[in-house]
């Protein structure tokens, strides 16, 4: 991994997302990678006649990304 992670990491499923999030990176960095399994081509979260149960919601995944990221220092 470019972010010289090691270990296994912790996997979480929550609704069709699953997560898994190495913690022991480079400069104390976390990488996290979520897989949507099951889902369509949608924006989810949205109200769509073709919404799947359990699905995420993009909005607040977008914004707690962004919220989450700390400036250069």
């Amino acid at each position: 991994m470019l972010d010289g992670c090691t270990g296994t990491p912790v996997m979480a499923r929550t609704g069709i997302t699953l997560t898994s999030t190495w913690s022991h990176c480079k400069g104390g960095s976390v990488v996290r990678l979520d897989k949507v399994v099951g889902g369509k081509h949608t924006w989810f979260g949205a109200q769509s006649p073709d919404a799947v149960p359990g699905e995420p919601d993009t909005n607040t995944a977008i914004w707690s990304f962004f919220n989450s990221v700390q400036p250069p220092g």
